[in-house]
């Protein structure tokens, strides 16, 4: 597989997909990859969306985000220091009381 260059801003648009806070992240992908040559959809895949644990569901026609959710995985994800402190505080009181959380 010979790897095609992704323009820088699609490469910068691309990088912005969070799937973990981003209900409507599947959209915007989808926008994004009409407008691409299916080589360069390939080229996507291996450089930006594998890494971000996006994967194609050919059996659902869909795509899907695979990464295990937790409150700790989510407050690092924050560029904010102080929704990083509110997240970690948020996941500290969750295990105080034993609490279970499933993000989907």
């Amino acid at each position: 597989m010979s790897q095609i260059a992704i323009p820088y801003q699609l490469r910068a648009r691309l990088s912005q997909l969070e799937p973990s806070l981003d209900l409507n992240w599947e959209r915007e992908l989808r926008t994004v990859l009409a407008e691409v040559s299916p080589e360069l959809k390939e080229s996507i895949d291996f450089q930006i969306l594998k890494p971000k644990k996006i994967l194609w569901d050919r059996e659902m026609d869909q795509y899907r985000y695979q990464a295990h959710h937790s409150v700790e995985r989510l407050s690092q994800k924050f560029l904010n220091d102080r929704m990083r402190y509110y997240a970690s505080t948020f996941g500290l009181s969750l295990k105080s009381w034993n609490c279970v959380v499933h993000f989907y």
